[in-house]
Parts: structure tokens; sequence; C-alpha cells
């Protein structure tokens, strides 16, 4: 370029040399030079390193199906114990999650943890079924959040107060059924959200908010789910609100009735097979009067109505009896 007055090169106006000029060899260049080169790719490539206490826990995780989580000491021994029983008895109580479960949520876990020993670990939780938490502080609640993660479809919040924000993030979108005991601490302006987490929880079959606290709350949602036919507030009261979606709640009219005559119809099936045998020897007799075997055979089930009350009363105790034991929290 040149001056418009003149045919001298302009020195604000100078072309830049083609970078095929400026290509140098590293091996060429100064020693100060290259130290510079390599401090500055090192800044480039190396970010600062975090804090994973404070920002985010480690990368390892510990995978669990069904945990139980609380900062309470004693709540830890009581909630250890019953692991036993829900460990031995596991295949029973996965039969009763189907029946007793189905519509609520009554949780068992096979494995506890305690706060402080989470976040020493430095670990993150990965559950893939159930999570019950006895949290008593705001503080553990935000310790504790950052490490959960997994795909699990059932939460029980217990123990004191909890935010809004600390609910928000652990209703992931897995879960289907929450419970909560715990006070949500709410402002003002904060209870049409809350009321709008609940209703949208519920967005079909299978999807369960149970609320057992914050009556502020509970008086806000009822005529939001009565007002709405797709929702349907199971058993309400002033401190108790179980929303469920209007499906389940005709499965569950259907499946109570069935549980009722479950026990019933094993006793009556009993009943029926030990007369069909008394039936068969019985015809066998007829037939062949002379065979030695079928006079000296013994008759089998000869009082069916002991037979029917006995198999009436296990029933009811393997129907009814094992759910006795659930219970997420002491009392």
């Amino acid at each position: 370029m040149h001056c418009p007055c003149c045919s001298c090169p302009s020195p604000m106006m100078t072309e830049p040399p083609s970078p095929k000029a400026s290509k140098v060899p590293i091996k060429q260049l100064p020693d100060d030079f290259k130290k510079k080169h390599t401090r500055s790719q090192s800044t480039m490539t190396d970010p600062a390193p975090i804090n994973n206490h404070q920002t985010c826990p480690g990368t390892e995780k510990e995978v669990r199906d069904q945990l139980y989580i609380t900062d309470n000491k004693s709540v830890y021994e009581w909630a250890s114990k019953k692991t036993f029983i829900f460990r031995i008895f596991k295949l029973v109580y996965w039969a009763y999650r189907w029946s007793y479960d189905a519509f609520g949520l009554s949780p068992t876990w096979h494995s506890v943890m305690y706060v402080d020993d989470i976040v020493k670990d430095n670990k993150l939780i990965h559950v893939t079924d159930t999570l019950v938490l006895h949290i008593d502080t705001f503080s553990s609640f935000e310790k504790l959040i950052p490490f959960i993660c997994g795909p699990f479809t059932r939460l029980t919040i217990h123990g004191g107060d909890i935010k809004l924000d600390q609910l928000k993030r652990l209703i992931r979108d897995t879960v289907r059924k929450v419970e909560i005991t715990a006070q949500i601490e709410l402002k003002r302006d904060e209870y049409d959200d809350a009321v709008r987490l609940i209703t949208q929880h519920v967005r079909g079959f299978g999807y369960v908010f149970n609320l057992k606290s914050t009556p502020q709350l509970i008086t806000k949602v009822k005529p939001v789910v009565e007002s709405n036919r797709y929702f349907h507030a199971q058993n309400p009261s002033s401190d108790n609100c179980n929303v469920i979606h209007w499906t389940t709640h005709w499965l569950d009219m259907f499946m109570r009735g069935c549980q009722i005559g479950l026990p019933f119809f094993v006793a009556h099936w009993i009943a029926v097979t030990c007369n069909c045998k008394n039936t068969r020897q019985d015809s066998q007799l007829v037939q062949m009067p002379n065979h030695p075997n079928t006079l000296d055979s013994p008759c089998e089930c000869d009082d069916s109505t002991a037979v029917f009350l006995f198999s009436t009363l296990f029933s009811f105790i393997v129907c009814f009896v094992p759910g006795r034991a659930l219970g997420s929290k002491p009392d």
C-alpha cells in the first residue's frame, strides 16, 4: 500500500508477511523463547486443579441398589439392624413390593451409609433402585447431594428440614415415587413453585408423590389435585396428601380387591386339590373293588374343613404380617 500523497510505503498500512515466510523451526529459536512457548502451552492445556470436596466428588463410584443414608448416629444404628431382615427375606419383600408398594412407598434397604463417611471417601454413590434419606440439617443435604447419582426410581426423605432447591436436585428424571416427611422450607413466593413440582412429577401411571409434612403446602396442593381429573389424592388429611395419577387410582382399587380375595383363593385351591385326591381314590375303589392296594390305601385330607381353615390362616399370615415390619424411620 502507498500513501495517497506520495509513492512511499505507509508504515501504518504495511502488509503483513505471509505465513510461509514466518515459519521457523523450533530448534533454531532462542532458548528464552522456547521456555516461554512451553510455559504458555502448559497453561492452555492444563487447567487449574479443582477442589473435589467443594465443587464435585471424585470420578470413582460405589454402586448400591437399595441404600439408606443418614447423618444421625442413632438412626444409623436403627437402620443397620433392619438390613439383616431385608437381606434374608429379599425375594419375599420383592414380591410384597408389587402388592403393597405398587401405589405408595414402603422402602427396604440392603446397606446403610453415614453422610460424613461419604464425603470423606470422596466417591460417587451410584444408586440403582431405592434411596432413603434421613438428614437433619441443611448443611448435610448440601454436602451429600453432589455425591448422589444413578437411575434410582424411589426416593424417601425423612429428618429435619430441606430446602426446595435441594429437593429439586434430588428428584431426578428417573424417580417415579417420592415420599417426604421432612419439613420443606418455603418462602412466600415458593409455594406455587412447590405445587408445580408435585403436579408435574405425577405425570403418568406409577408416579406417586406422598407428602407427609408441611401442612401449609398441603392446603395449597389439595385444591389443585381435586380440580384436575388426572390426579387423585389418596387418603387425604391435614398432614398427608398422597398424589397419584387417575390410572393408578383405578388399578389400586382393583388390586385391593384381589389382595383381599387372594388368601381365600389359595385356601380354596388347596382344599379342592385335596378333595380331588380323595375323589380319585374313591373312583378307583368303585372301579376295582377287589384290588388290594386300593382297599388298603389310606384316605388323604379327610377333614377338608380343617385344611381350608389352616390354609386360610397361613395365607393371611404370609400376605399381611411381613408388611408390619416395613417402616423407614424410627417411631
